[in-house]
């Protein structure tokens, strides 16, 4: 939510709303549901009415019923944040959150996520070419979107989103969900995807789910409970008595109309909170790649202290309030402790940890320009939240007269270079730093190049440097495999000698790739895989390399010791003549199959050839990696 007005008197570390302060020892009372139903429905009941004594001031309204929340024996603290939120904690240990929420004639904020247009991002990319050295391999995206009913902005920024991820070229598999579908069970298959990104409302310790629920009829605990799993499904009303679930509620007012507050009518409908206490009993997320785009999502500080303040009383007359220091468990660390790849999030440079309310546009450039960067322009995650001068992406000049605003940064949190990879582009082996360039031929990403990565059992054609780095290596059947297991699976599952993120083909994925060139009559795909290069042996019969593939002659090696005369030969051959290439898979009892066979007089491949197995078979051959779905 979008700061209203800021009060000058509290401190940056205020805003620890939902955390338990270790000065600050109060009897506490069993966990009642029916409490946190209660005080909700009061801080509503004097929120209109210090509105009204305050010619509808909805910050001024804030800040009196956040001091009248404090007088209540059964509170233990209530922060308001910035001007728009009040965030409360019971003597029991529960929390809840109260909220002013403006809105316009049809019942829409123009807040986090407002402002609507087809934003684009604003600041290009960082570098021509960002070139990582991990892979973001899940291609599954979820978008999350928890309120679009009251932002519908954020509605037309989902469809935006949407559309770039579908149309990237990068097969990505988009997962849409809104409002009610954002069950806080959808919360635990985040580990399932590659990519997150959740657009709502945000406080520090949590994020809003997409579920409102009707409260009214309650008159009990017992009420309470039912109605709430009810509504929410089972097991709903035990998690928010554990705290990872909290109650919250809000009015809604539209300032343009004068005398709003007096139209306002109080509501039962309570908003369930996701907490930084459900997300930390998550399953790890080392594969995902998470924005949370929402108010304080970058919150990462766990103690700060509080500064005193003044209390107005009822009466009017005011009353000094000590400092004293909360610890916190706020929502950014939360998803860090999961150990994702990486999170983005927004945070204030100072005090270092903290964070804000987001601003509406700066939000939506934000998600824009995440996405493109990652999934348009390829940049890893190192630096898809920086400018072109390598600069944070910052929002909004400081207010000094109030140390809760200030400078807001887009933030990455963990892991550097990752990125998606593009089909087509070319990819880094991070375990020497050599560059391969890859062809997309059907649904398969291939190496457009022999594999070059030196190994024990792997050597150039006659020793010679140079002809490694024209036509790779040649690897013998353990170096190839380094102890993998034959398979005639697709994918072979065997990643063998290859880069992180790739494997060496089965014998099926050889077949799909020619049969894809020339279906039906895959031996006939030989011409369009074929380099045009001189290497070849002329005449080179019906080489095209229409495909992309680009096989090289690069020949062999093979080492044979006769059994009866003891006696060791080995030979380097067919060097300009023959490209063959070894696959994962057993071709028939007692054989290898070695996939593709190409000729310099023919345009015919040879898909299942074969070579006697076994230790002595002394075989060395090029390799080409596939990549993994």
């Amino acid at each position: 939510m979008r700061t209203l007005r800021l009060l000058e008197l509290v401190g940056i570390a205020l805003i620890f709303s939902q955390c338990k302060s270790p000065t600050q020892v109060m009897q506490s009372s069993p966990p009642s549901l029916l409490e946190v139903h209660a005080i909700l429905d009061s801080a509503q009941a004097k929120f209109i009415q210090y509105a009204d004594q305050t010619n509808g001031d909805p910050g001024k309204a804030i800040e009196l019923t956040t001091d009248w929340l404090l007088l209540q024996p059964n509170v233990r603290n209530a922060v308001s944040l910035d001007s728009t939120y009040i965030s409360i904690e019971l003597n029991s240990g529960l929390h809840t959150t109260f909220s002013f929420l403006e809105v316009d004639d049809s019942g829409h904020t123009p807040f986090r996520g407002g402002g609507g247009g087809d934003i684009l991002e604003a600041f290009g990319n960082v570098k021509d070419e960002i070139l990582s050295s991990n892979t973001i391999l899940n291609k599954k995206v979820l978008l999350y979107a928890t309120d679009t009913k009251t932002l519908p902005a954020v509605k037309a920024q989902l469809q935006r989103t949407y559309k770039r991820l579908t149309n990237s070229g990068l097969g990505l598999d988009v997962s849409m969900f809104q409002d009610e579908q954002c069950t806080y069970g959808l919360v635990e298959t985040f580990k399932d995807y590659g990519l997150v990104l959740i657009d709502g409302h945000g406080v520090i310790n949590g994020f809003y789910v997409g579920s409102t629920l009707d409260l009214a009829a309650v008159k009990t605990d017992d009420d309470l409970k039912s109605a709430v799993d009810a509504q929410a499904g089972a097991g709903t009303a035990a998690k928010l008595l554990t705290g990872q679930l909290a109650l919250a509620t809000s009015v809604k007012g539209n300032l343009s109309k004068a005398n709003w507050q007096k139209s306002v009518i109080p509501t039962k409908d309570r908003t369930l909170l996701f907490t930084s206490e459900y997300i930390q009993l998550l399953p790890p997320m080392p594969n995902t790649v998470i924005f949370g785009n929402m108010c304080e999502s970058g919150f990462m500080a766990t103690t700060v202290n509080v500064p005193a303040r003044t209390v107005t009383l009822q009466d009017g007359t005011k009353a000094n309030r000590p400092s004293f220091t909360f610890n916190c468990n706020p929502i950014g660390k939360a998803f860090m402790d999961r150990k994702p790849i990486s999170y983005f999030g927004y945070a204030r440079d100072f005090p270092v940890g903290t964070s804000r309310s987001v601003p509406d546009d700066f939000a939506a450039t934000m998600e824009d320009t995440l996405v493109t960067r990652l999934v348009v322009s390829i940049d890893s995650t190192e630096i898809a939240n920086l400018k072109r001068d390598n600069n944070t992406e910052y929002s909004d000049p400081p207010h000094l007269s109030n140390r809760l605003y200030g400078y807001l940064s887009f933030r990455h949190f963990g892991a550097n270079d990752y990125s998606y990879q593009k089909c087509g582009d070319s990819i880094l082996d991070s375990r020497d730093g050599q560059k391969y360039a890859t062809v997309c031929i059907g649904k398969q990403s291939w190496m457009a190049q022999n594999l070059n990565y030196d190994v024990p059992g792997s050597m150039a054609y006659d020793n010679d440097p140079a002809n490694a780095a024209i036509y790779g290596r040649l690897y013998n059947w353990n170096a190839l495999m380094q102890g993998g297991s034959l398979t005639n699976a697709n994918p072979s599952g065997v990643r063998g000698i290859c880069p992180k993120g790739w494997h060496v083909p089965s014998q099926p994925e050889w077949l799909q790739l020619s049969n894809f060139i020339s279906p039906g009559t895959p031996g006939l795909a030989g011409g369009a895989m074929k380099s045009v290069s001189p290497l070849w042996t002329s005449p080179n019969v019906g080489a095209t390399n229409s495909s992309g593939f680009s096989a090289l002659p690069g020949g062999y090696y093979v080492q044979h010791t006769d059994s009866l005369s003891g006696r060791t030969t080995s030979v380097f051959g067919n060097i300009h003549v023959i490209g063959a290439f070894w696959s994962a898979s057993l071709g028939a009892p007692g054989y290898y199959a070695i996939d593709d066979l190409f000729n310099y007089d023919s345009n015919l491949v040879f898909p299942g050839a074969l070579i006697p197995s076994g230790s002595d078979n002394g075989f060395s051959l090029p390799c080409r990696c596939v990549k993994d779905p």
